[in-house]
């Protein structure tokens, strides 16, 4: 059985920029090592994301297009039921973590302090949350 993986939106980003753990797992998942869930709310935040002047001048637009598609095309896309106040620092992180519970991910992977201090989520399976890092050292 595949491992079953959500990334966070820092950890889309982060690939898109540099040569970094991060692009070397979104690498790993083109080359099937594992599955990869998303939703539309998270597409759609990775589409704002690509449209801000500051992440504009460092990472070209074209690479968050590429990124989108393959994301619609390769990856389950879902729409997560609500969760309430998990992270109370940040509502987003909420839906990030909706998407972990309801894919019943073995991984959420993220470089956000505020979900990483839960260290893992209890649903239908036990999610692991790591740091990219030590989630390619899974892969």
């Amino acid at each position: 059985m595949k491992l079953r993986l959500v990334l966070d939106t820092n950890v889309f980003v982060v690939a898109l920029l540099e040569p970094s753990p991060e692009r070397e797992i979104l690498r790993a998942w083109r080359h099937g090592r594992f599955q990869l869930f998303t939703s539309r709310w998270q597409l759609k935040e990775i589409k704002q994301v690509s449209s801000s002047k500051l992440i504009q001048a460092y990472i070209a637009k074209s690479k968050f297009d590429v990124l989108l598609n393959r994301l619609k095309t390769h990856a389950t896309v879902l729409q997560p039921v609500n969760v309430s106040h998990i992270v109370l620092a940040d509502s987003d992180d909420d839906k990030i973590i909706a998407i972990a519970l309801q894919a019943g991910a073995h991984i959420l992977c993220t470089n956000d302090r505020h979900i990483i201090a839960l260290k893992r989520l209890t649903g239908n399976t036990t999610t692991r949350i790591l740091k990219p890092e030590a989630t390619l050292k899974l892969l």
